[in-house]
C-alpha cells in the first residue's frame, strides 16, 4: 500500500533503513529491487566515569540556544549539511516544532562559536522509557555540526565534549548517536571520544517503476 501511495503522489525513489539484523526486512526489499546504498553506525557512550569537570578555553566560544533564535539554528543547521546525503534543508518553523517535542529544551542546543561568528552547533535531546517499573533516560547527540571553513580548529570535539558534560549534570549515564559510515572525520572523532560501535543500519534505495 505505501509504494502504490507513493506512485499516486508522483515519487520515483524510495528510501528505506533496517537493523542490519532485521534479516526478513531485508530480504523483503530485495524481493521489491531494492539496493543498499549507505551503511550509518549507531554508536553509545557511557558517562560514568567521565570527568568534566576541568574548565576549558573553549567554553567561552560555546553558548546555550536562547528562544528567538531558532533562525539562527536553522541557517547553521543547513549550512552545515549542504550536500550531505538524506540532508532535506529545514525551516525555521520546522525547527520550532522539533523544539516543542519535548525531548529537548532550547538549553540543550548548544551553538559554538569560530572569530566571533556562529560556526557549529550541537543539538542534544533525552529520550526517556520504561523497564521493569523503571523509567530509563538516555541522552542523544540528535545532530552536530561545524562548518567547513571551521573545521580541524578543534572546535567540533569542543562542542562534543560540552555537550556530554551538559547531559551529565541533567543525569544521564549513557549517550548515543548515530553517523554516517562514510563520515570518516565525524566517526573519528566520536570513536577517539569513547563512542562505540554497537549496532548498524542500513538504507536501501528503490526505484518506483
Amino acid at each position: 500500500l505505501a509504494m502504490k501511495r507513493a506512485v499516486e503522489l508522483g515519487v520515483s525513489m524510495v528510501h528505506s533503513d533496517l537493523d542490519e539484523e532485521n534479516q526478513a526486512g531485508r530480504k523483503l526489499l530485495k524481493m521489491n529491487y531494492f539496493r543498499k546504498i549507505r551503511v550509518f553506525h549507531e554508536m553509545a557512550l557511557s558517562l560514568d566515569d567521565k570527568d568534566f569537570d576541568r574548565p576549558s578555553s573553549a567554553d567561552s566560544r560555546i553558548k546555550a540556544l536562547q528562544k528567538g533564535q531558532e533562525g539562527l539554528l536553522t541557517e547553521i543547521q543547513n549550512l552545515c549539511f549542504d550536500g550531505s546525503w538524506g540532508y532535506h534543508p529545514n525551516e525555521e518553523s520546522e525547527i520550532e516544532y522539533c523544539l516543542s517535542l519535548g525531548k529537548c529544551s532550547h538549553d540543550d542546543v548548544l551553538l559554538a562559536f569560530f572569530n566571533g561568528r556562529l560556526a557549529g552547533f550541537c543539538w542534544l535531546t533525552i529520550e526517556s522509557e520504561s523497564e521493569f517499573g523503571q523509567v530509563l533516560r538516555r541522552g542523544r547527540v540528535h545532530m552536530m555540526g561545524v562548518l567547513p571553513a571551521c573545521r580541524r580548529t578543534g572546535l567540533g570535539r569542543s562542542l562534543l565534549l560540552a555537550g556530554l558534560s551538559h547531559l551529565k549534570k541533567k543525569g544521564i549515564n549513557r549517550v548515543e548517536l548515530t553517523v554516517d559510515s562514510a563520515n570518516e572525520t565525524a566517526f573519528a572523532l566520536y570513536q577517539s571520544s569513547g563512542f562505540r560501535v554497537f549496532s548498524n543500519t542500513h538504507w536501501y534505495e528503490g526505484a518506483l517503476r
